[in-house]
């Protein structure tokens, strides 16, 4: 009975799980919801103390989890962040090393374009400035003005043994002469025969010692042989910085093609050899139309210069000499008279720079001016006469006539255009 009993009671067990086993498969959504449910429930009963319990800590843990889940996400999104920086950081890393790589031979294509491009520049500015400073070492020197100095032909080098005698002459008078007189010192220079160059050389020397040089006194023959050969010097030559006055010579009176004194007439005379610059030269001229003949006094020195024509209007100023000579003696005034030949023959010469036959020959043959007479009384009634300045003779000349009057001839300043002796080398001191 028991094990019938045992038999039908598994026999109704099998049944009954067949049936609910029929249940829940056609129900199997609504079993697994019911037994999930049921789970549920019966796990929600069973622990919902321990939920209770645990609610907390699965909050916590829920929230860790939250926020592992959110640091999760958060890392991960960092993560992708960091990978997606770390991707372009090791891109850039990469990039930086190909770059570092490529910066020996170049970072990138465009950037190692514009690497060479500068390097190049820069190679090429280095050889350039390279090449510049080598070209600058070896080639090139230092700009210097110019100075005569550094030229071996210029007057003022070939003549620099003369300086002393240039500053000391201007220095002042010593104390011997017990007063308060300057020193007037002036060059003299004669028959230039319209030789520009050598004009402007004379100007050259005057202006480098313009400090010690008062003026320039040309004794005649500006123009060349006659006066078709003419050059303005004093508008088309260097500026002279004292004034240069002038004196009428032989040729300087004959017209064009002739050889006879005074053949141009005296008006177109004064025009070429005093223009419109005289009237800087603070001048008294002889009262006459188109005066070729002048003084001037400079009372800081105690001298009066007086300049003579010796073709043009010469009875007119025979007496304006002698009437200046007697008041430079009543004054005290030293004189200098200008003229452009010899006053006379020399009779009693001194030593000069250069010698020639014609030297001698003019001792004896030259004539007597009309104003030696003049100036011969000068002296000889207490006038003091520095000397009577001339040139015409294309040669130096220094010495006393019968009548005492000391002349200085001085060398013709135009090279070797016109007669002389023997010819002069341009650009030595012979020149000079």
């Amino acid at each position: 009975m028991k094990k019938t009993s045992y038999i039908k009671l598994i026999a109704v067990m099998i049944a009954m799980i067949m049936a609910f086993s029929i249940v829940s498969c056609s129900n199997a959504g609504e079993t697994s919801t019911t037994e999930s449910t049921t789970t549920k429930e019966d796990t929600t009963v069973e622990t919902s103390d321990r939920l209770q319990d645990t609610e907390s800590s699965e909050a916590t843990e829920g929230q860790s989890e939250e926020n592992t889940v959110e640091q999760t996400e958060s890392k991960d999104a960092a993560d992708d962040i960091s990978i997606e920086t770390t991707s372009e950081k090791a891109t850039e890393e990469q990039s930086t090393e190909t770059a570092t790589e490529e910066d020996t031979v170049g970072i990138t294509t465009e950037e190692q374009t514009t690497k060479k491009t500068e390097v190049d520049d820069e190679e090429t500015t280095e050889k350039a400035n390279g090449g510049s400073e080598k070209q600058t070492e070896q080639k090139e020197e230092p700009v210097v003005e110019y100075s005569p100095l550094n030229d071996p032909t210029n007057i003022i080098t070939l003549n620099k043994d003369m300086e002393p005698l240039v500053i000391q002459g201007a220095s002042g008078r010593s104390n011997y002469f017990n007063d308060e007189y300057v020193p007037l010192q002036f060059v003299h220079a004669s028959d230039m025969h319209a030789d520009l160059d050598n004009w402007n050389r004379m100007v050259e020397y005057v202006n480098y010692y313009s400090d010690y040089i008062s003026f320039v006194m040309h004794s005649g023959d500006y123009v060349g042989g006659d006066q078709s050969v003419f050059v303005n010097m004093y508008k088309d030559g260097l500026e002279c910085d004292v004034p240069i006055f002038n004196c009428v010579g032989n040729h300087d009176t004959m017209a064009q093609g002739t050889t006879a004194l005074c053949s141009a007439s005296k008006g177109r005379t004064h025009a070429l050899l005093f223009g419109d610059w005289c009237t800087t030269w603070g001048v008294t001229f002889l009262d006459c139309d188109y005066s070729t003949a002048y003084y001037r006094d400079f009372p800081e020195s105690n001298i009066r210069m007086i300049v003579l024509d010796q073709y043009y209007d010469v009875n007119l100023q025979k007496p304006w000499l002698k009437a200046l000579l007697d008041e430079a003696k009543t004054e005290g005034y030293h004189v200098i008279t200008v003229m452009h030949e010899p006053s006379d023959r020399i009779a009693d010469a001194q030593d000069t720079a250069f010698h020639s036959i014609n030297d001698w020959e003019s001792l004896y043959t030259l004539p007597k001016q009309a104003y030696e007479d003049i100036i011969s009384e000068f002296v000889k009634t207490g006038g003091i006469l520095i000397a009577n300045l001339a040139g015409h003779e294309h040669h130096d000349l220094f010495g006393y006539t019968l009548g005492g009057v000391l002349n200085s001839v001085v060398e013709r300043g135009s090279g070797s255009k016109y007669w002389t002796d023997g010819n002069r080398v341009e650009k030595t001191r012979t020149d000079d």
